[in-house]
């Protein structure tokens, strides 16, 4: 809904900035590099829950630290410890 809301806007506001020509294609890019900065941090940051209950889950999140259990797919387990 955002980028439905902003896309008349910024269209309009980069045909000033780069010309008719090219105002599509540069917001088409901006989208795009949004898009893969949003698909990156969620892999980075978001843990992977795969085989946990939902009680170990929410144990997870409550006390704010990092477990064993619980990895983000980016940062790699060394004998059952996190490397942060």
């Amino acid at each position: 809904m955002l980028v439905a809301l902003l896309f008349p806007v910024a269209r309009d506001a980069l045909k000033h900035v780069v010309g008719e020509t090219w105002a599509m294609s540069t917001l088409f890019a901006v989208f795009a590099a949004i898009a893969v900065y949003a698909l990156e941090f969620v892999r980075a940051r978001v843990p992977e829950t795969k085989g946990l209950s939902l009680e170990e889950i929410e144990r997870y999140f409550a006390s704010g630290e990092r477990r064993a259990g619980i990895e983000s797919p980016l940062i790699p387990s060394v004998d059952d410890e996190l490397v942060v």
